[in-house]
């Protein structure tokens, strides 16, 4: 009997985590939009050659890379805009929510951590989006 049950939590889980990764795709291409200030690509390409730091160029080329798929790309590029501009809590915040898409739990883990520490609403979104990891975590090694 305990076994049936096993098997049903498990399926459930399963399903939960699918809705779960559809839900962080919609919010990191919703997000991405909103911070990528530069997303043309023809404008990113001019204002990356006047200067490879411009974070908002940055930010635009991560969102493309976003919305293409290319997660780890997207991570390595918000990396670098964060050198560049280390308050960016809402490319920070996304590049934790890339992390979450990959399934690459951990480093998410120390994003949303950091950045639950601080106030308003990237806080807040960080501190769902930790306990959201930490719950399934938590499942997932039972």
């Amino acid at each position: 009997m305990f076994k049936k049950w096993k098997r049903v939590l498990i399926v459930c889980m399963i399903i939960a985590s699918s809705i779960f990764v559809v839900k962080t795709d919609l919010y990191i291409a919703q997000q991405s939009r909103q911070v990528g200030e530069i997303s043309d690509p023809q404008q990113i390409r001019l204002a990356l050659s006047a200067n490879p730091n411009n974070s908002a160029a940055l930010r635009g080329l991560a969102q493309n890379d976003l919305l293409a798929h290319h997660f780890r790309q997207a991570i390595s590029i918000f990396q670098h805009e964060l050198k560049v501009d280390p308050d960016d809590n809402e490319s920070e915040f996304i590049e934790g929510a890339t992390f979450e898409r990959i399934n690459d739990f951990e480093p998410a883990l120390q994003i949303y951590e950091n950045l639950a520490r601080g106030t308003g609403d990237t806080a807040k979104d960080a501190r769902i989006r930790m306990n959201k990891l930490l719950l399934l975590e938590k499942n997932i090694h039972k």
